[in-house]
């Protein structure tokens, strides 16, 4: 239940900077994958579910319905993606087109229903 806690603290912390502070958008997205990463929250398997991820980055209002492991997913294949390319706008292109402030708000809301 800690972790748990722990976990909804952290994102509550980055979608308050992400709101406030718009000028760092990568560095405060980038710490939210390095949290991912050193907590063991990024999928391994991100590459057989990117059919899945297609279709909810087509059409966001599926993020509310999604269950907290496929949230994850999605955060991996944007961390994943970004870590390819050669150039840093992934995080900012995400967080711009409103995925990464869905996924963080419904994270968010299945954790608090958790917890």
């Amino acid at each position: 239940m800690k972790t748990f806690l722990n976990h909804l603290n952290f994102f509550k912390e980055v979608k308050e900077q992400l709101e406030s502070n718009k000028k760092d958008v990568y560095f405060i997205v980038s710490s939210l994958m390095q949290y991912l990463e050193k907590n063991h929250l990024l999928e391994k398997h991100y590459i057989e579910k990117m059919r899945e991820f297609v279709k909810i980055e087509s059409n966001k209002d599926m993020i509310k319905d999604q269950s907290i492991e496929t949230l994850l997913m999605l955060l991996t294949v944007i961390y994943r993606t970004d870590y390819m390319s050669p150039d840093n706008d992934t995080y900012i292109m995400y967080e711009r087109n409103g995925m990464i402030p869905k996924i963080l708000d419904t994270l968010i809301e299945k954790i608090e229903e958790l917890v």
